[in-house]
Protein backbone atom coordinates (compact mmCIF):
# COMPACT_ATOMS: atom_id res chain seq x y z
CA UNK A 1 0.00 0.00 0.00
CA UNK A 2 1.00 3.32 -0.33
CA UNK A 3 2.57 6.02 2.25
CA UNK A 4 -0.79 8.30 2.35
CA UNK A 5 -0.29 10.33 4.91
CA UNK A 6 -3.90 12.01 5.30
CA UNK A 7 -6.85 10.10 6.95
CA UNK A 8 -10.35 10.36 6.22
CA UNK A 9 -10.47 13.27 8.31
CA UNK A 10 -7.91 15.71 6.61
CA UNK A 11 -8.86 14.20 2.88
CA UNK A 12 -12.30 15.65 3.33
CA UNK A 13 -10.68 19.25 4.71
CA UNK A 14 -8.32 18.94 1.85
CA UNK A 15 -11.40 18.44 -0.26
CA UNK A 16 -13.25 21.59 2.05
CA UNK A 17 -10.08 23.40 1.19
CA UNK A 18 -10.57 22.90 -2.51
CA UNK A 19 -13.92 24.01 -2.26
CA UNK A 20 -13.04 27.42 -0.46
CA UNK A 21 -10.97 28.15 -3.23
CA UNK A 22 -12.98 27.41 -6.02
CA UNK A 23 -15.20 30.12 -4.51
CA UNK A 24 -12.42 32.60 -4.02
CA UNK A 25 -10.64 35.22 -6.99
CA UNK A 26 -7.69 33.23 -7.23
CA UNK A 27 -9.71 30.05 -8.64
CA UNK A 28 -7.77 27.00 -8.46
CA UNK A 29 -10.21 25.51 -11.21
CA UNK A 30 -9.59 21.67 -10.50
CA UNK A 31 -12.52 19.43 -11.75
CA UNK A 32 -13.98 16.39 -9.89
CA UNK A 33 -14.53 15.95 -6.87
CA UNK A 34 -12.04 13.81 -5.24
CA UNK A 35 -8.41 15.90 -6.35
CA UNK A 36 -6.46 13.75 -4.18
CA UNK A 37 -7.43 9.99 -6.49
CA UNK A 38 -6.90 12.48 -9.42
CA UNK A 39 -3.41 12.91 -8.29
CA UNK A 40 -2.88 9.22 -6.80
CA UNK A 41 -3.51 8.31 -10.60
CA UNK A 42 -0.36 10.54 -11.85
CA UNK A 43 1.79 7.95 -9.02
CA UNK A 44 -0.22 4.53 -10.37
CA UNK A 45 3.18 3.15 -11.92
CA UNK A 46 4.74 3.89 -7.93
CA UNK A 47 4.73 0.39 -5.64
CA UNK A 48 4.99 0.58 -1.84
CA UNK A 49 8.85 -1.20 -1.23
CA UNK A 50 10.10 0.34 -4.62
CA UNK A 51 11.52 4.03 -4.81
CA UNK A 52 9.05 6.60 -6.02
CA UNK A 53 8.19 10.52 -5.78
CA UNK A 54 6.52 12.96 -3.27
CA UNK A 55 4.92 16.19 -4.08
CA UNK A 56 2.68 18.90 -3.03
CA UNK A 57 0.58 21.94 -4.80
CA UNK A 58 -0.04 25.20 -2.75
CA UNK A 59 -2.55 27.73 -3.85
CA UNK A 60 -1.78 31.34 -2.48
CA UNK A 61 0.69 30.42 -0.04
CA UNK A 62 -1.31 27.69 1.60
CA UNK A 63 -0.43 24.10 1.43
CA UNK A 64 -3.21 22.19 -0.08
CA UNK A 65 -1.98 18.95 -0.93
CA UNK A 66 1.26 16.80 0.66
CA UNK A 67 2.02 13.07 -0.13
CA UNK A 68 4.81 10.52 -1.09
CA UNK A 69 5.00 7.43 -3.02
CA UNK A 70 7.32 4.70 -2.33
CA UNK A 71 10.65 4.57 -0.12
CA UNK A 72 13.68 6.65 0.40
CA UNK A 73 15.74 3.55 0.45
CA UNK A 74 14.92 0.20 -0.75
CA UNK A 75 17.04 -1.43 2.14
CA UNK A 76 15.24 0.13 4.27
CA UNK A 77 11.23 0.60 4.94
CA UNK A 78 11.30 4.10 5.14
CA UNK A 79 8.57 5.78 3.19
CA UNK A 80 9.13 9.30 0.73
CA UNK A 81 7.19 12.30 1.99
CA UNK A 82 6.97 16.05 2.22
CA UNK A 83 9.99 16.28 4.15
CA UNK A 84 12.37 13.76 2.56
CA UNK A 85 15.64 15.74 1.50
CA UNK A 86 16.60 14.98 -2.20
CA UNK A 87 19.35 15.95 -4.13
CA UNK A 88 17.25 18.44 -6.44
CA UNK A 89 19.90 19.29 -9.03
CA UNK A 90 19.49 22.14 -11.07
CA UNK A 91 16.61 22.88 -9.73
CA UNK A 92 19.38 24.57 -7.00
CA UNK A 93 20.51 27.97 -9.81
CA UNK A 94 17.80 30.08 -8.66
CA UNK A 95 18.85 29.58 -4.72
CA UNK A 96 22.69 30.56 -6.51
CA UNK A 97 21.21 33.31 -7.98
CA UNK A 98 19.26 34.53 -5.22
CA UNK A 99 23.14 34.78 -3.08
CA UNK A 100 24.52 37.16 -6.27
CA UNK A 101 21.31 39.03 -6.08
CA UNK A 102 21.12 39.98 -2.12
CA UNK A 103 24.91 40.67 -2.74
CA UNK A 104 24.12 43.27 -5.28
CA UNK A 105 21.51 44.76 -3.13
CA UNK A 106 23.85 45.44 -0.85
CA UNK A 107 26.49 47.03 -3.54
CA UNK A 108 29.00 44.45 -2.70
CA UNK A 109 29.08 43.35 -6.58
CA UNK A 110 27.20 44.39 -9.19
CA UNK A 111 25.60 42.45 -12.36
CA UNK A 112 27.44 44.48 -14.73
CA UNK A 113 30.80 43.40 -13.24
CA UNK A 114 33.63 41.59 -15.22
CA UNK A 115 33.83 38.22 -13.62
CA UNK A 116 37.83 39.06 -13.80
CA UNK A 117 37.37 40.73 -10.78
CA UNK A 118 36.52 38.17 -8.63
CA UNK A 119 37.99 35.29 -9.88
CA UNK A 120 41.52 37.22 -12.00
CA UNK A 121 43.03 33.41 -12.11
CA UNK A 122 40.08 33.05 -15.07
CA UNK A 123 42.27 33.37 -18.95
CA UNK A 124 41.20 36.09 -20.78
CA UNK A 125 38.91 35.33 -23.48
CA UNK A 126 39.01 38.67 -25.33
CA UNK A 127 35.58 40.03 -24.16
CA UNK A 128 34.27 41.08 -21.22
CA UNK A 129 31.75 38.66 -19.50
CA UNK A 130 29.75 39.87 -16.50
CA UNK A 131 27.96 38.31 -13.71
CA UNK A 132 24.53 38.62 -15.29
CA UNK A 133 26.35 36.53 -18.39
CA UNK A 134 26.77 33.55 -16.28
CA UNK A 135 23.24 34.52 -14.35
CA UNK A 136 21.65 34.03 -17.83
CA UNK A 137 23.63 31.25 -19.43
CA UNK A 138 24.69 33.46 -22.05
CA UNK A 139 28.46 33.93 -20.93
CA UNK A 140 29.79 31.37 -23.69
CA UNK A 141 31.64 29.56 -21.33
CA UNK A 142 31.81 25.82 -22.10
CA UNK A 143 29.79 23.63 -19.45
CA UNK A 144 31.79 21.64 -17.96
CA UNK A 145 29.42 18.67 -17.91
CA UNK A 146 30.32 17.96 -21.77
CA UNK A 147 33.78 18.72 -21.43
CA UNK A 148 34.67 16.15 -18.31
CA UNK A 149 33.98 12.83 -19.79
CA UNK A 150 36.85 14.16 -22.84
CA UNK A 151 39.14 14.43 -19.71
CA UNK A 152 38.81 10.67 -18.48
CA UNK A 153 36.40 12.50 -15.97
CA UNK A 154 39.06 12.92 -12.73
CA UNK A 155 39.64 16.33 -13.39
CA UNK A 156 38.94 18.98 -10.45
CA UNK A 157 35.37 20.93 -12.39
CA UNK A 158 37.54 24.47 -11.40
CA UNK A 159 40.30 23.37 -12.69
CA UNK A 160 38.80 22.31 -15.97
CA UNK A 161 36.74 25.72 -16.17
CA UNK A 162 40.21 27.61 -15.83
CA UNK A 163 41.93 25.92 -18.24
CA UNK A 164 39.45 26.94 -21.04
CA UNK A 165 40.76 29.89 -23.29
CA UNK A 166 38.43 29.65 -25.67
CA UNK A 167 34.35 30.44 -26.07
CA UNK A 168 31.51 28.85 -27.56
CA UNK A 169 30.20 32.56 -28.57
CA UNK A 170 30.75 35.97 -28.01
CA UNK A 171 28.99 37.00 -24.65
CA UNK A 172 25.30 37.91 -25.06
CA UNK A 173 25.10 36.66 -28.34
CA UNK A 174 23.34 33.55 -28.03
CA UNK A 175 21.76 31.48 -25.32
CA UNK A 176 23.54 28.05 -24.16
CA UNK A 177 23.03 26.16 -20.92
CA UNK A 178 25.93 26.09 -18.94
CA UNK A 179 26.58 24.44 -15.63
CA UNK A 180 30.31 26.05 -15.66
CA UNK A 181 28.41 29.23 -15.35
CA UNK A 182 26.98 28.69 -11.87
CA UNK A 183 30.16 26.58 -10.59
CA UNK A 184 32.13 30.35 -10.85
CA UNK A 185 28.78 32.31 -9.13
CA UNK A 186 29.20 29.90 -6.41
CA UNK A 187 32.86 30.80 -6.01
CA UNK A 188 32.39 34.34 -6.18
CA UNK A 189 29.62 34.45 -3.78
CA UNK A 190 32.30 32.60 -0.98
CA UNK A 191 34.88 35.25 -2.05
CA UNK A 192 33.07 38.45 -1.77
CA UNK A 193 31.15 37.07 0.83
CA UNK A 194 33.91 35.75 2.96
CA UNK A 195 32.23 32.55 3.56
CA UNK A 196 31.60 29.04 2.71
CA UNK A 197 28.82 29.33 -0.14
CA UNK A 198 26.74 26.74 2.02
CA UNK A 199 27.16 28.98 5.11
CA UNK A 200 26.31 32.01 2.77
CA UNK A 201 23.18 30.10 1.43
CA UNK A 202 21.78 28.52 5.14
CA UNK A 203 22.34 32.51 6.71
CA UNK A 204 20.96 34.41 4.03
CA UNK A 205 18.53 32.04 2.28
CA UNK A 206 17.32 29.27 3.86
CA UNK A 207 16.77 30.61 7.53
CA UNK A 208 14.79 33.80 7.00
CA UNK A 209 12.36 31.36 4.30
CA UNK A 210 12.49 29.07 7.13
CA UNK A 211 13.86 26.06 5.22
CA UNK A 212 15.07 24.09 7.75
CA UNK A 213 15.50 20.51 6.09
CA UNK A 214 17.14 22.50 3.33
CA UNK A 215 21.24 22.14 3.43
CA UNK A 216 23.90 22.19 0.75
CA UNK A 217 26.10 19.46 1.32
CA UNK A 218 29.80 19.35 1.63
CA UNK A 219 29.55 15.68 0.89
CA UNK A 220 27.14 13.90 -0.76
CA UNK A 221 28.00 10.79 0.17
CA UNK A 222 26.01 11.44 3.35
CA UNK A 223 23.28 9.37 4.42
CA UNK A 224 20.46 9.49 6.75
CA UNK A 225 17.04 8.86 7.60
CA UNK A 226 15.29 11.19 5.87
CA UNK A 227 17.41 11.32 2.58
CA UNK A 228 16.30 9.92 -0.63
CA UNK A 229 18.81 7.52 -2.09
CA UNK A 230 18.18 7.22 -5.84
CA UNK A 231 18.30 4.62 -8.03
CA UNK A 232 18.53 3.14 -11.61
CA UNK A 233 15.66 1.08 -12.69
CA UNK A 234 16.91 -1.70 -15.12
CA UNK A 235 14.19 -4.31 -15.99
CA UNK A 236 12.90 -5.58 -12.24
CA UNK A 237 16.31 -4.65 -10.70
CA UNK A 238 17.42 -1.36 -8.82
CA UNK A 239 20.75 0.26 -8.98
CA UNK A 240 22.36 2.67 -6.90
CA UNK A 241 22.65 5.93 -9.00
CA UNK A 242 24.43 8.71 -7.05
CA UNK A 243 26.36 11.66 -7.87
CA UNK A 244 28.52 12.12 -4.77
CA UNK A 245 30.91 14.87 -5.74
CA UNK A 246 29.84 18.41 -4.72
CA UNK A 247 31.94 21.08 -6.92
CA UNK A 248 29.34 20.81 -10.10
CA UNK A 249 27.25 23.46 -10.93
CA UNK A 250 24.15 21.43 -10.85
CA UNK A 251 23.56 20.16 -8.05
CA UNK A 252 24.48 20.25 -3.94
CA UNK A 253 21.53 21.02 -2.59
CA UNK A 254 19.54 18.78 -0.43
CA UNK A 255 15.98 19.76 0.37
CA UNK A 256 12.40 18.56 0.65
CA UNK A 257 8.92 19.59 -0.91
CA UNK A 258 7.74 21.36 2.19
CA UNK A 259 10.81 23.84 2.13
CA UNK A 260 10.30 24.16 -1.67
CA UNK A 261 6.89 25.25 -1.60
CA UNK A 262 7.83 27.36 1.30
CA UNK A 263 10.59 28.91 -1.22
CA UNK A 264 7.79 29.56 -3.62
CA UNK A 265 6.11 31.44 -1.05
CA UNK A 266 8.95 33.75 -0.56
CA UNK A 267 9.26 34.50 -4.03
CA UNK A 268 5.62 35.18 -4.49
CA UNK A 269 5.22 37.58 -1.09
CA UNK A 270 8.99 39.30 -1.80
CA UNK A 271 10.14 38.21 1.42
CA UNK A 272 13.72 38.29 0.44
CA UNK A 273 13.52 41.90 -1.00
CA UNK A 274 11.09 43.03 -3.83
CA UNK A 275 14.52 43.79 -6.34
CA UNK A 276 15.62 39.74 -5.83
CA UNK A 277 12.19 38.46 -6.46
CA UNK A 278 11.83 40.82 -9.38
CA UNK A 279 15.54 40.12 -10.76
CA UNK A 280 14.88 36.29 -9.96
CA UNK A 281 12.16 36.37 -12.96
CA UNK A 282 13.60 39.46 -15.08
CA UNK A 283 13.86 38.25 -18.84
CA UNK A 284 16.86 38.02 -20.03
CA UNK A 285 18.38 39.59 -23.20
CA UNK A 286 21.11 38.86 -25.94
CA UNK A 287 23.09 41.99 -27.36
CA UNK A 288 20.69 42.25 -30.45
CA UNK A 289 17.38 42.91 -27.71
CA UNK A 290 16.07 39.44 -28.09
CA UNK A 291 14.05 38.36 -24.97
CA UNK A 292 14.93 35.22 -23.54
CA UNK A 293 12.74 32.14 -21.76
CA UNK A 294 15.43 32.66 -19.30
CA UNK A 295 16.03 35.26 -16.45
CA UNK A 296 18.55 34.09 -13.48
CA UNK A 297 18.55 30.97 -12.47
CA UNK A 298 14.73 30.53 -13.89
CA UNK A 299 12.95 29.73 -17.09
CA UNK A 300 10.08 32.12 -17.75
CA UNK A 301 7.73 30.76 -20.20
CA UNK A 302 4.43 30.79 -21.02
CA UNK A 303 2.61 27.09 -20.39
CA UNK A 304 0.33 26.27 -23.10
CA UNK A 305 0.83 28.90 -24.58
CA UNK A 306 -0.33 31.70 -22.58
CA UNK A 307 -0.21 30.76 -18.70
CA UNK A 308 3.00 32.49 -16.88
CA UNK A 309 4.87 30.07 -15.79
CA UNK A 310 8.29 30.41 -13.96
CA UNK A 311 10.35 26.88 -13.20
CA UNK A 312 13.24 25.07 -13.02
CA UNK A 313 13.77 20.89 -13.42
CA UNK A 314 16.90 19.47 -12.09
CA UNK A 315 18.63 16.06 -12.48
CA UNK A 316 21.09 14.55 -10.58
CA UNK A 317 22.39 11.19 -11.70
CA UNK A 318 18.93 8.98 -10.62
CA UNK A 319 17.06 12.06 -9.09
CA UNK A 320 14.52 13.99 -11.09
CA UNK A 321 13.13 17.33 -9.64
CA UNK A 322 10.70 19.71 -10.82
CA UNK A 323 9.91 23.06 -8.75
CA UNK A 324 7.63 26.10 -10.58
CA UNK A 325 4.79 28.30 -9.89
CA UNK A 326 2.13 30.61 -12.07
CA UNK A 327 1.72 33.66 -10.66
CA UNK A 328 -1.31 34.51 -12.75
CA UNK A 329 -2.81 31.54 -10.42
CA UNK A 330 -0.82 31.43 -7.10
CA UNK A 331 -0.54 28.01 -7.90
CA UNK A 332 3.57 26.38 -6.86
CA UNK A 333 4.06 22.64 -7.48
CA UNK A 334 7.20 20.35 -6.24
CA UNK A 335 7.69 17.57 -7.43
CA UNK A 336 11.11 15.43 -5.85
CA UNK A 337 11.66 11.90 -7.20
CA UNK A 338 14.41 9.26 -6.70
CA UNK A 339 14.37 6.65 -8.86
CA UNK A 340 14.68 6.96 -13.06
CA UNK A 341 13.48 6.95 -15.99
CA UNK A 342 11.06 9.08 -14.60
CA UNK A 343 10.24 12.75 -15.32
CA UNK A 344 9.52 15.14 -12.67
CA UNK A 345 8.27 17.68 -15.24
CA UNK A 346 6.14 15.59 -16.74
CA UNK A 347 4.28 14.81 -13.53
CA UNK A 348 4.36 18.74 -12.92
CA UNK A 349 2.72 19.12 -16.02
CA UNK A 350 -0.29 16.64 -15.20
CA UNK A 351 -0.75 18.27 -11.68
CA UNK A 352 -0.67 21.54 -13.05
CA UNK A 353 -3.75 20.26 -15.43
CA UNK A 354 -5.12 19.69 -12.94
CA UNK A 355 -5.62 22.97 -11.34
CA UNK A 356 -5.20 25.42 -14.62
CA UNK A 357 -8.03 26.40 -16.64
CA UNK A 358 -8.79 24.30 -19.36
CA UNK A 359 -9.62 25.99 -21.95
CA UNK A 360 -7.47 24.83 -25.28
CA UNK A 361 -9.09 26.24 -28.04
CA UNK A 362 -6.21 28.19 -29.01
CA UNK A 363 -3.62 26.22 -31.50
CA UNK A 364 -0.36 26.99 -29.97
CA UNK A 365 2.69 26.79 -31.94
CA UNK A 366 5.75 24.96 -31.10
CA UNK A 367 3.36 22.09 -29.07
CA UNK A 368 3.10 18.70 -31.00
CA UNK A 369 4.64 18.59 -34.81
CA UNK A 370 4.66 21.09 -37.02
CA UNK A 371 1.85 20.69 -40.20
CA UNK A 372 2.59 17.92 -42.63
CA UNK A 373 4.32 18.47 -45.69
CA UNK A 374 2.07 18.60 -48.42
CA UNK A 375 1.81 16.10 -51.10
CA UNK A 376 2.10 18.38 -53.86
CA UNK A 377 5.76 19.81 -52.51
CA UNK A 378 8.86 17.53 -53.39
CA UNK A 379 11.16 18.61 -50.97
CA UNK A 380 13.20 15.14 -50.91
CA UNK A 381 16.46 16.30 -52.41
CA UNK A 382 16.27 19.05 -49.21
CA UNK A 383 16.72 16.61 -46.42
CA UNK A 384 20.52 16.17 -45.59
CA UNK A 385 23.75 17.62 -43.42
CA UNK A 386 24.40 21.21 -44.44
CA UNK A 387 27.50 23.13 -42.81
CA UNK A 388 27.67 26.56 -42.38
CA UNK A 389 30.59 28.72 -43.82
CA UNK A 390 31.73 29.19 -40.57
CA UNK A 391 31.45 25.06 -40.06
CA UNK A 392 28.80 24.76 -38.05
CA UNK A 393 26.58 21.91 -38.80
CA UNK A 394 22.73 21.30 -39.34
CA UNK A 395 20.62 18.83 -41.19
CA UNK A 396 16.85 18.69 -42.05
CA UNK A 397 15.21 15.31 -41.25
CA UNK A 398 11.58 14.69 -42.60
CA UNK A 399 10.17 12.35 -39.60
CA UNK A 400 6.56 10.77 -39.94
CA UNK A 401 5.60 13.07 -42.74
CA UNK A 402 7.15 16.09 -40.72
CA UNK A 403 10.14 18.56 -41.11
CA UNK A 404 12.31 19.60 -38.92
CA UNK A 405 15.75 20.40 -37.97
CA UNK A 406 17.58 17.46 -36.42
CA UNK A 407 18.31 18.29 -31.95
CA UNK A 408 16.08 21.74 -33.10
CA UNK A 409 12.93 22.60 -33.77
CA UNK A 410 10.21 21.61 -36.55
CA UNK A 411 10.17 23.48 -39.74
CA UNK A 412 6.71 25.07 -41.51
CA UNK A 413 7.23 24.22 -45.30
CA UNK A 414 5.99 27.53 -46.83
CA UNK A 415 6.93 26.20 -50.42
CA UNK A 416 9.58 23.86 -51.55
CA UNK A 417 12.15 26.60 -51.14
CA UNK A 418 11.42 27.83 -48.49
CA UNK A 419 10.51 27.38 -44.60
CA UNK A 420 10.47 28.78 -41.08
CA UNK A 421 11.04 27.27 -37.61
CA UNK A 422 7.99 26.23 -36.09
CA UNK A 423 7.60 27.31 -32.23
CA UNK A 424 10.40 29.12 -30.34
CA UNK A 425 13.16 27.02 -28.82
CA UNK A 426 15.44 28.80 -26.27
CA UNK A 427 17.66 26.02 -26.60
CA UNK A 428 18.07 26.04 -30.64
CA UNK A 429 19.59 29.46 -31.68
CA UNK A 430 17.95 31.09 -28.46
CA UNK A 431 14.64 31.54 -29.76
CA UNK A 432 15.07 32.89 -32.89
CA UNK A 433 11.93 32.70 -35.46
CA UNK A 434 14.71 32.17 -38.67
CA UNK A 435 13.63 31.63 -41.98
CA UNK A 436 15.41 29.09 -44.30
CA UNK A 437 15.66 29.99 -47.62
CA UNK A 438 17.09 28.06 -50.80
CA UNK A 439 18.60 30.18 -53.24
CA UNK A 440 20.10 27.42 -55.32
CA UNK A 441 19.31 23.46 -55.14
CA UNK A 442 23.03 22.86 -53.01
CA UNK A 443 22.49 26.23 -51.38
CA UNK A 444 20.57 27.94 -48.38
CA UNK A 445 20.36 31.30 -46.58
CA UNK A 446 19.09 30.87 -43.08
CA UNK A 447 18.24 34.31 -41.77
CA UNK A 448 17.85 35.53 -38.08
CA UNK A 449 14.90 37.35 -36.47
CA UNK A 450 17.22 40.12 -36.44
CA UNK A 451 17.73 39.69 -40.56
CA UNK A 452 21.13 38.14 -39.82
CA UNK A 453 22.31 35.84 -42.69
CA UNK A 454 24.19 32.75 -42.26
CA UNK A 455 25.08 30.68 -45.77
CA UNK A 456 24.82 26.76 -45.91
CA UNK A 457 25.90 24.16 -48.38
CA UNK A 458 25.41 20.20 -48.26
CA UNK A 459 28.03 18.30 -46.35
CA UNK A 460 30.23 16.34 -48.92
CA UNK A 461 31.00 12.71 -49.28
CA UNK A 462 35.00 13.65 -49.96
CA UNK A 463 36.92 10.46 -51.81
CA UNK A 464 40.21 11.15 -50.25
CA UNK A 465 42.90 8.30 -51.45
CA UNK A 466 45.13 6.45 -49.18
CA UNK A 467 47.58 9.01 -49.19
CA UNK A 468 45.49 11.81 -48.32
CA UNK A 469 43.79 9.74 -45.37
CA UNK A 470 47.80 9.59 -43.80
CA UNK A 471 47.88 12.87 -44.07
CA UNK A 472 45.60 13.15 -40.67
CA UNK A 473 47.59 10.21 -38.97
CA UNK A 474 48.45 11.87 -35.39
CA UNK A 475 48.09 12.58 -31.35
CA UNK A 476 46.31 15.65 -31.30
CA UNK A 477 46.72 17.27 -27.62
CA UNK A 478 43.93 19.75 -26.13
CA UNK A 479 45.57 21.75 -23.35
CA UNK A 480 42.00 22.77 -22.34
CA UNK A 481 40.75 19.24 -21.91
CA UNK A 482 43.89 17.77 -20.59
CA UNK A 483 43.58 14.71 -23.29
CA UNK A 484 44.88 13.70 -26.87
CA UNK A 485 42.64 12.25 -30.26
CA UNK A 486 44.87 9.65 -31.82
CA UNK A 487 43.48 10.10 -35.68
CA UNK A 488 44.06 7.11 -37.84
CA UNK A 489 42.95 6.14 -41.20
CA UNK A 490 40.10 4.00 -41.65
CA UNK A 491 37.74 2.59 -44.04
CA UNK A 492 35.91 5.28 -45.93
CA UNK A 493 37.00 7.89 -43.27
CA UNK A 494 38.95 8.01 -39.73
CA UNK A 495 39.34 6.40 -36.60
CA UNK A 496 39.23 8.52 -33.33
CA UNK A 497 39.77 7.06 -30.01
CA UNK A 498 40.93 8.96 -26.42
CA UNK A 499 44.73 8.77 -25.25
CA UNK A 500 43.07 7.52 -22.33
CA UNK A 501 40.63 4.90 -23.32
CA UNK A 502 42.40 3.43 -26.79
CA UNK A 503 40.25 0.58 -26.86
CA UNK A 504 37.10 2.72 -27.01
CA UNK A 505 37.19 3.96 -30.95
CA UNK A 506 34.37 6.26 -32.80
CA UNK A 507 34.48 5.89 -36.93
CA UNK A 508 33.96 9.31 -38.51
CA UNK A 509 33.06 9.80 -42.00
CA UNK A 510 33.72 12.49 -44.63
CA UNK A 511 31.44 15.65 -44.37
CA UNK A 512 33.85 18.21 -46.72
CA UNK A 513 37.63 19.14 -47.14
CA UNK A 514 39.55 18.64 -43.92
CA UNK A 515 36.04 17.68 -41.77
CA UNK A 516 34.47 14.57 -40.51
CA UNK A 517 31.69 13.90 -38.73
CA UNK A 518 30.60 11.02 -36.32
CA UNK A 519 26.92 10.34 -36.87
CA UNK A 520 26.67 14.02 -37.63
CA UNK A 521 26.62 14.66 -33.95
CA UNK A 522 30.08 15.23 -33.14
CA UNK A 523 32.32 16.89 -35.90
CA UNK A 524 36.33 17.49 -36.25
CA UNK A 525 37.40 19.82 -38.60
CA UNK A 526 41.89 20.02 -39.07
CA UNK A 527 43.49 23.04 -39.62
CA UNK A 528 47.12 23.56 -41.93
CA UNK A 529 49.57 25.45 -41.94
CA UNK A 530 50.78 27.83 -44.99
CA UNK A 531 52.56 25.34 -46.65
CA UNK A 532 49.38 22.59 -46.62
CA UNK A 533 50.77 20.40 -43.52
CA UNK A 534 48.08 19.32 -40.56
CA UNK A 535 48.67 21.16 -37.42
CA UNK A 536 45.53 20.82 -35.47
CA UNK A 537 42.06 19.81 -35.62
CA UNK A 538 38.99 21.60 -33.86
CA UNK A 539 36.18 19.37 -31.80
CA UNK A 540 32.61 20.68 -31.76
CA UNK A 541 29.55 18.81 -30.55
CA UNK A 542 26.09 20.27 -30.09
CA UNK A 543 27.53 21.86 -26.55
CA UNK A 544 31.07 22.49 -27.34
CA UNK A 545 31.78 24.40 -30.23
CA UNK A 546 35.43 24.69 -31.52
CA UNK A 547 37.67 22.63 -28.95
CA UNK A 548 41.49 23.27 -30.11
CA UNK A 549 43.60 20.13 -30.39
CA UNK A 550 47.51 20.17 -31.59
CA UNK A 551 48.89 17.97 -33.44
CA UNK A 552 51.84 16.89 -31.52
CA UNK A 553 53.16 13.60 -33.16
CA UNK A 554 52.70 12.31 -36.25
CA UNK A 555 52.53 8.51 -36.34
Amino acid sequence: MRFIRLTNILRAMVIAAFAFVLNTPTSVQAQGQDIASRIDSLFGWTKSQEPGCACGISNAGKTIFTRGYGLTDITGNVSLNENTQFDIGSSHKQFVAATVLLLAEEKKLSLSDDIHKYVPELPDYGYKITIDHLLSHTSGIRDWTALLPLSGGDTDVFTLILRQKGLNFKPGESWSYSNSGYVLLKEIVSRVSKMPFGDFLGSRVFEPVGMRSSVHSVSMRDTGMHRAIAYEKKGNEFKVSMRTDNNRGGGGILSTVNDLLLWNEALRTGKLGKNVTSKLREPARLNNGRKLHYARGLFVEPYRGSIPMVAHSGGAAGFSTWLGRFPDHDISIAVLCNVEPTSATGIAYSLADIFLPEDRSQVIEGEGPPPAVPDTLNIGSKIGLYISDEGAPLEIALERGFLRIVNGPGLVVLTDKKFRRWGAALAYRSQDAFTIDFTSPTRFELKSMEGKTTNYTPAKNVDYTAAQMKEYLGTYESSEIGTSFIVEPAEDGLQLSLLHTPEKTLRFETAGADMFHWKKRMFIRFQRDRNGRIVALDYTNPVLSKVAFRRTVQN
